[in-house]
């Protein structure tokens, strides 16, 4: 009985490692994914600058009470 204890403590220690290295590849391998998408599609800064110019036309139309 105290075999069969310390086997399954083993294989769940060693199946607790194994998940947790597969899991740190998985995360850096999304890092350099996410990091290379970047570098394809940079960030538009223009969008808001765009947006801000339309919500300040749409105040200099709109009569003062």
């Amino acid at each position: 009985m105290d075999l069969t204890v310390s086997i399954l403590y083993s294989l769940f220690v060693f199946f607790l490692l194994t998940t947790m290295y597969f899991f740190l590849g998985y995360r850096s391998s999304r890092k350099e994914w996410s990091q290379q998408i970047k570098q394809w599609y940079p960030e538009e800064k223009g969008k808001v600058l765009l947006v801000s110019g339309v919500t300040d036309l749409i105040n200099e139309n709109r009569p003062i009470n």
